[in-house]
């Protein structure tokens, strides 16, 4: 297990390329006549993630490897990510995922998927 979800593995059958974390901290500058820049902090910080991956469905992950994790997002909460030595990232949302399949058969089923998946943190949690 490289990453879990809400009981989701990402994995050898569902391996992440590329994981993407941003943090914005919403630090805003206010521009003062004759003095230096004031800068303030409005708000508290905002974290994001980004995952990009391949399902392999030849290696056994099959053309419904992303159902999982449709049906987490349809439910609209927050879940543990942690990274498969155990260290937990937060509570995330799942805001987004997007698909492409290729190399499609006659029967409709395809041999190429990516997909990208967008978390947000919960802080409320």
């Amino acid at each position: 297990m490289i990453y879990s979800l809400g009981g989701f593995k990402f994995e050898s059958k569902v391996l992440p390329q590329i994981f993407k974390r941003t943090t914005e901290y919403n630090i805003n500058a206010q521009e003062r006549i004759g003095n230096y820049t004031a800068l303030s902090a409005n708000k508290k910080q905002k974290e994001e993630i980004e995952i990009n991956g391949v399902t392999l469905p030849l290696q056994g992950a099959k053309n419904g490897a992303l159902d999982k994790l449709y049906k987490l997002a349809s439910e609209q909460k927050s879940y543990t990510l942690v990274t498969g030595t155990g260290k937990f990232l937060g509570k995330f949302a799942i805001t987004n995922i997007d698909e492409e399949q290729g190399a499609i058969m006659d029967n409709g089923a395809f041999l190429a998927q990516n997909f990208t998946l967008k978390l947000i943190r919960d802080y409320d949690v």
